[in-house]
């Protein structure tokens, strides 16, 4: 007998409609999950391409290539607008000139522009002013490839300030130089395919007003230069939004644009979890954003005071917790690094908890209570009645085992 065969319930990227994530097991519908998500959003698509998916349609999301997980993020705001029309007024344009639609975009269509230096000696750059928060951090990200330039720097100024202040792209091999103004802004430089790269970093504002300068240099140094008219840069997809990391991109035209949260629970499943003894099972990764808040799965009564659930801290931990009439029963934390896709199991049975991770077993509870037969019938991507704490990140599998497996078991299910 294989450990598949003995889930009671295993969610993976696998069928959907709208507003709903059909469970690979029970195949008879009992555990297909509800999805909601009021507005259309894009992922990654089969053929690595950014498409976009309606509204209650669960995210699979193929980035990075190999097998897709499901997305689910936050909800975001892309605050520039005509954020693939770069010719466009909203794009202040100096010493530069954009070519519109002049090659194929990472969405498959051609609807990328080309940013051209003219012939004058000076900084060539295009921008566009925001209204922000200051104080608040802000993610800026763009797509971007080399058109005859490789160079790419960002500017971030504030107010009335002024000075090349962010990071520096190498386009011809995808790398990060360096950052202009003594911070690195978490920058990061991804390959999406065909010479494409998405570029991102965050940055804290401290006006009620940030400019975005996209600049063009033919070499590292960044000082003024004559261009030739010709060569230049393709963009496509220039983001600003209010947090800490940026997320999948959302088009915009004349206004900006709001992507709602993806959530996805399930109630009414008590006969496919076993609130006496059973394990959680989770492979996959989060998305930390800096604030207060845990991201959690969680199972549960639909109230607080009867649930498990296992969390992502903002300090980067992680752990398994569990209350029992509103009391808490364990509490079992890890320090160690949870790693993009590491498989991670929660057992719980009346005086044997533990957490499981990557293969190993990272702690235990011997004096930790359960719940009475049947208690146990909601399974949420938040808290345990999906008001808060919502889990951000990419799921490959999630599976409910209704017995506490021996620890060969679980060791094999988590390596």
């Amino acid at each position: 007998m294989t450990l598949l065969s003995e889930t009671s319930f295993l969610v993976t990227p696998n069928g959907y409609k709208a507003s709903k994530l059909y469970a690979a097991i029970p195949t008879n519908g009992n555990g297909d999950m509800t999805v909601t998500r009021a507005t259309t959003a894009t992922r990654v698509d089969e053929n690595d391409l950014v498409s976009s998916v309606a509204s209650n349609i669960p995210r699979i999301d193929y980035t990075g290539g190999g097998c897709p997980s499901i997305l689910l993020e936050p909800q975001r705001t892309n605050l520039f607008t005509y954020s693939e029309q770069f010719d466009n007024v909203a794009w202040s344009k100096t010493a530069s000139t954009v070519e519109a639609n002049s090659t194929t975009s990472p969405s498959g269509v051609i609807n990328a522009d080309t940013h051209i230096p003219n012939t004058t000696n000076n900084y060539h750059h295009i921008s566009q002013v925001r209204a922000v928060t200051s104080g608040v951090s802000y993610s800026f990200s763009i797509y971007a490839k080399a058109a005859g330039y490789n160079f790419l720097l960002i500017n971030t100024i504030s107010g009335s300030s002024s000075g090349n202040v962010g990071p520096l792209f190498d386009l011809s091999n995808g790398t990060l130089i360096g950052s202009l103004g003594g911070n690195n802004y978490n920058a990061k430089i991804t390959s999406v395919g065909n010479s494409w790269y998405r570029i991102d970093f965050s940055y804290i504002t401290n006006a009620v007003t940030t400019r975005i300068d996209i600049n063009l240099f033919p070499t590292s140094t960044i000082a003024t230069y004559s261009g030739n008219g010709t060569s230049g840069i393709y963009l496509w997809g220039a983001q600003l939004e209010a947090g800490a990391y940026a997320t999948s991109y959302i088009p915009t035209v004349a206004s900006t644009v709001t992507r709602n949260a993806d959530v996805i629970t399930k109630t009414g499943i008590s006969d496919l979890i076993n609130s006496e003894e059973g394990v959680l099972f989770f492979e996959g990764s989060a998305l930390i954003e800096v604030d207060a808040n845990s991201r959690l799965i969680s199972i549960s009564s639909g109230s607080n005071n009867d649930r498990f659930y296992f969390y992502y801290s903002a300090g980067g931990k992680f752990g398994f917790a569990s209350f029992v009439g509103g009391v808490l029963q364990a509490n079992i934390t890890y320090d160690g690094i949870i790693a993009n896709n590491s498989k991670v199991a929660c057992k719980y049975k009346e005086n044997d908890y533990a957490l499981w991770v990557d293969g190993v077993e990272v702690g235990t509870d011997i004096s930790a209570s359960v719940w009475s037969s049947g208690t146990l019938d909601t399974l949420n991507f938040a808290d345990a009645n999906g008001g808060g704490s919502f889990f951000y990140g990419k799921v490959k599998q999630l599976q409910v085992y209704k017995t506490a497996l021996t620890d060969t078991q679980l060791a094999a299910l988590t390596t």
